[in-house]
């Protein structure tokens, strides 16, 4: 995908505990033997994957110089992040009981990047910054949503945001993810990890409003626990190519899922669940 230099420099010149930079180095050394993916592959089938050239991108090794970047703006949020061309850049946990919004170098334990479907799945490893962690505690329900923006700014920039939300049994919680650029070519690689414990109830919105010339290669996974009920809604408007991959893992016994989908589109631009 990218050569093996850009690989490991990206990976020693960014920042964080031991364990996530050993996570970066081992997906590091995994990523060196593996391909891009070709539209042969089933999962790929009628996606333009084979015109993607990375050499265009590179994934940024330092945080942007210019973060001027507005946050989404919901009603009523209960925290709210902002990332800039992969880096958070803004983070407001707000003050509901029971909810923190953190990043993984701050969280108290490791944070497992899951397991990798394909090259697109250990790059994200490699090349996010630092992941976003957001926890709820057994039992509580949070009022207003969890909002996070990421912003695409830089011209050539490879971006690999990542998400991870932990709801604990009982718990429940609205988490609304906003995509957003300017008029640059790009490519971004986000990745949401979603886990549902048992009885607790999750919602998640996904808006997609890239810029024309901006590759989206996008990854949800929710796993949901006995008696869970997750709702995942995605909503794609923007990006020459946009692809979510959502896998719903119904993973407990009684566990439910619905995943709603609404895409608007015109000209040359592939919209790809």
């Amino acid at each position: 995908m990218f050569s093996a230099d850009v690989v490991t420099q990206t990976a020693e010149a960014l920042h964080g505990p031991d364990w996530l930079r050993q996570q970066r180095a081992d997906a590091a050394d995994r990523m060196a033997g593996l391909e891009l993916p070709s539209f042969e592959l089933e999962e790929w089938r009628y996606s333009p994957i084979d015109e993607l050239n990375p050499d265009r991108f590179a994934p940024a090794a330092t945080a942007p110089s210019d973060t001027d970047a507005v946050g989404f703006a919901v009603a009523g949020a209960a925290a709210t992040v902002v990332t800039v061309d992969g880096f958070v850049v803004s983070v407001d946990a707000g003050s509901a009981a029971g909810l923190t919004v953190a990043t993984a170098s701050t969280s108290d334990a490791p944070v497992e990047p899951g397991t990798a479907a394909d090259v697109f799945g250990e790059a994200k490893t490699v090349f996010s910054p630092d992941p976003i962690v957001i926890t709820v505690k057994a039992g509580v329900e949070i009022e207003g949503p969890v909002v996070i923006t990421h912003h695409l700014k830089a011209e050539g920039v490879a971006a690999f945001p990542q998400v991870h939300v932990n709801a604990g049994p009982d718990s429940g919680v609205q988490v609304v993810e906003v995509l957003l650029s300017d008029d640059v070519a790009a490519l971004t690689v986000p990745s949401t990890r979603i886990n549902v414990g048992n009885a607790a109830r999750v919602r998640y919105q996904q808006v997609q409003e890239l810029g024309p010339q901006v590759w989206q290669l996008g990854t949800l996974v929710a796993e949901v626990g006995s008696q869970a009920h997750f709702v995942g809604g995605v909503a794609a408007m923007g990006a020459g190519y946009g692809r979510l991959r959502t896998d719903c893992r119904l993973s407990g016994r009684g566990a439910s899922g619905d995943l709603l989908a609404v895409y608007y589109g015109d000209g040359d631009q592939t919209l790809d669940f």
